[in-house]
Formats: C-alpha cells, sequence, structure tokens
C-alpha cells in the first residue's frame, strides 16, 4: 500500500511546490508519488522507498519520510 504525502492541511504533495520548513524552500522529488525533478532523477534515489526531498533556501537538501506540523504550502 502506497503511503500517501500529504501536507498537515491535508493538500497532497508534488514536486515544485514552494513550501516553508524553517526557511523557504522547493520540493524536488516526492518517491511515493514517482515525481522527480530533472535535477533529482530517480535514479539517484532507488535506495530509498518513501518520502520527499526538500530543496531548503538555508539548510540545503532536507529528505522526510513522512511530512510533519512544521511543513506548510
Amino acid at each position: 500500500m502506497m503511503k500517501e504525502q500529504e501536507y498537515h492541511s491535508g493538500e497532497e504533495i508534488h514536486i515544485r511546490d514552494r513550501v516553508i520548513y524553517g526557511s523557504p524552500g522547493e520540493i524536488v522529488f516526492v518517491i511515493d508519488r514517482s515525481e522527480f525533478s530533472k535535477e533529482f532523477p530517480a535514479v539517484h534515489w532507488s535506495s530509498h522507498t518513501t518520502g520527499f526531498m526538500i530543496r531548503n533556501d538555508l539548510s540545503g537538501l532536507v529528505l522526510l519520510h513522512e511530512a510533519d506540523e512544521d511543513l506548510d504550502l
């Protein structure tokens, strides 16, 4: 069963979403939906089975397995 990746608000997480996770960032892939940006192709992340990556303006890359209350669309 695929685990749905959703924001706390219930909206689905997709690549190119602009988010706040401590600071502004952008979703660059969502493994559960097989959505990958050109800069982050699936072949490089095949060892992971779930989660999504945020390219955060201050923190760099942040890989999360599920959204928490600190992630805002």
